[in-house]
């Protein structure tokens, strides 16, 4: 199984990497299949959960609570249409698209997420702070 699990890994590399990131950084790819090491059965697991997941998109129009969504334009897995839903949230819900950016959108655009995020946090929480995101600190203004 785990030669199965590797292949699926190399697989998900390729596809989950939007095709931008992997034409302007194809280290990327590498960088991203060494953080895939979970076991064959926690992959067979978490597909599986992935198989009888309900679609939580109309779930959105009840969000009661500020969310921003991120996703990227070449992520095959979230539709623009999908992310528009955000917009009727009552909980003040926002999101983007990043058009050239795939499914890990925030590890191939890390500025451009955390310019998002930070300029969001400034609009939810009001004066400034810094936030520390990761190996990021966004300083917030208001």
């Amino acid at each position: 199984m785990a030669e199965g699990t590797e292949k699926l890994f190399d697989g998900m590399a390729q596809t989950l990497i939007g095709a931008t990131a992997r034409r302007t950084r194809p280290e990327i790819v590498s960088e991203l299949r060494a953080r895939m090491t979970i076991s064959a059965e926690a992959a067979v697991a978490v597909q599986a959960g992935l198989a009888v997941r309900p679609d939580s998109v109309p779930d959105i129009a009840r969000i009661q609570v500020p969310v921003l969504a991120i996703a990227g334009g070449e992520d095959g897995g979230v539709t623009a249409v999908e992310m528009e839903a955000f917009k009727a949230a009552p909980g003040g819900c926002e999101s983007h698209v990043i058009a050239d950016a795939g499914h890990f959108a925030a590890y191939e655009k890390p500025d451009e997420v955390a310019g998002m995020l930070g300029a969001w946090l400034a609009r939810v929480k009001g004066g400034s702070a810094d936030h520390t995101l990761g190996h990021f600190r966004v300083r917030v203004q208001h």
